[in-house]
């Protein structure tokens, strides 16, 4: 028998709720990271930029005061190279000694702020390029000192710490994950457990029971199911002894009545033609109940035992004709996709399945007017048209349930166990039964075979 496996859905979920929970607190405590992180760099850069604006301003003052006029010389005693470009605005002349920066880079507010005696600093972005601007003014001079400070490798290094705190949180997530399927794991094995379980108990394996001697949270679970598997089997059992003793003792006096029965139907031409018809009548019913009779005790013993099965070969077209022509006396059109239709299972409960079937069709269907054989995979499927009004779509669902009859069978013929059976028989051979529509309008019975099958 296999095993289903349950749905994965409440595995997913814990995956992605600790994978979500892990995302967002690593997004969470990065975004703190960075943020405070930035401020110190930023903080802290500003802070040196502004020492050094000064004490760079201090040095050009003191050139200046013992030669005003070359102010490209005092620029260029700084010695900044690219860490910063200094610039002087003499009245309305400006002076650099870098291209990289000049005059028309400068804000026109912090100019002029810096030209008012107050020291200015403000962000720019000229070309693509950032930097922290400091003014510093020199009125004893009558000039204004700015120098520029390129802030790229600050935002590189921002840039290098946004990068790794991303990685992080990715890994981070990814570790949460993996954490999350070990935990689901773990969550979801009870419940496949459970699911597995009570699969079996739905195929017949009544006596499935799940060990109480793992999680003590699941005790109370594990015990609810295990009594309602055995008081399911209890009640099962007690049913089937039931329907088992009632039709033991229903065969004496059947077996008194059939024997009465044949006393008077010997005589049968002496008595009136009233009394001819209800013993006719009479003859009827009690080959019925006797047919009851029989099939409750198969059922019975298919409900109480495990049937061992004596799976041989055997040829679905060949078994077929040879019932069709014991029974009926005659064989319908039979069609078939492949030259051999094999089946390796048991011939003794086929051959009840297809004889159950052809009894129906005889009773219900006016007979079979067409067979046909066709191979799905691993699944051998034999369809069996018969030549009646076909069946209700209502009583499809039911039709193979004890004692159930179509709307169109005829009552008070048959046992109502003959399709039950069917169904018993095809699912204790791995395989199932259904019933629909066929293309003549009749009613269609297909048997579903595997065309392999591992001995129980």
């Amino acid at each position: 028998m296999t095993e289903r496996r349950p749905p994965l859905r409440l595995q997913r979920r814990a995956v992605i709720t600790f994978a979500l929970l892990a995302l967002m607190s690593s997004i969470g405590v990065a975004a703190i990271a960075y943020s405070r992180t930035r401020s110190v760099l930023v903080a802290q850069r500003e802070t040196s930029a502004l020492r050094q604006a000064f004490l760079n301003a201090r040095t050009v003052r003191a050139g200046l005061r013992t030669d005003r006029t070359n102010i490209v010389s005092a620029l260029s005693s700084l010695a900044t190279g690219k860490s910063s470009y200094p610039l002087i605005r003499s009245g309305l002349q400006w002076y650099a000694i870098s291209v990289d920066i000049g005059a028309r880079d400068i804000p026109a507010d912090l100019a002029r702020t810096t030209a008012r005696g107050v020291a200015s600093r403000q962000r720019i972005t000229t070309n693509g390029k950032s930097f922290f601007v400091v003014g510093v003014p020199l009125p004893e001079l009558n000039i204004v000192y700015f120098e520029a400070f390129p802030l790229a490798e600050l935002q590189k290094t921002l840039s290098t710490l946004a990068a790794a705190l991303a990685t992080a949180a990715t890994i981070a997530a990814a570790v949460a994950a993996t954490t999350g399927i070990i935990a689901g794991r773990r969550l979801v094995r009870p419940l496949r457990e459970l699911a597995v379980a009570a699969d079996r108990i739905a195929h017949g394996d009544l006596g499935t029971r799940l060990d109480g001697s793992g999680d003590r949270s699941l005790t109370a679970l594990v015990s609810s199911f295990n009594d309602m598997a055995a008081a399911l089997q209890d009640r099962i059992d007690r049913d089937a002894r039931f329907a088992s003793n009632v039709s033991h003792e229903m065969r004496s006096p059947l077996t008194a009545i059939r024997a009465s029965l044949g006393l008077v139907t010997s005589r049968i031409d002496a008595l009136p033609a009233r009394a001819r018809s209800g013993v006719e009548l009479l003859e009827g019913q009690v080959d019925r109940v006797e047919r009851m009779v029989l099939d409750l005790l198969e059922i019975s013993r298919l409900d109480a035992t495990n049937v061992e099965l004596n799976n041989e070969r055997i040829d679905m077209t060949e078994l077929v004709k040879a019932l069709m022509t014991s029974m009926v006396g005659r064989v319908p059109p039979m069609t078939s996709d492949q030259p051999t239709a094999i089946v390796y299972s048991d011939k003794r409960f086929i051959e009840r399945i297809v004889t159950n079937i052809i009894d129906n069709a005889q009773r219900h269907g006016g007979g079979l007017c067409a067979i046909s054989v066709s191979h799905h995979g691993s699944t051998l499927v034999t369809d069996f048209d018969d030549a009646g009004p076909g069946i209700v779509e209502a009583d499809r669902a039911r039709l193979f349930e004890r004692f159930a009859r179509g709307a169109s069978a005829l009552h008070g013929t048959g046992s109502g166990l003959g399709l039950a059976l069917v169904a018993e028989y095809a699912l204790l051979l791995g395989g199932s039964a259904t019933a629909g529509t066929a293309p003549s309008g009749g009613a269609r019975f297909s048997l579903c075979l595997p065309v392999q099958r591992a001995s129980q």
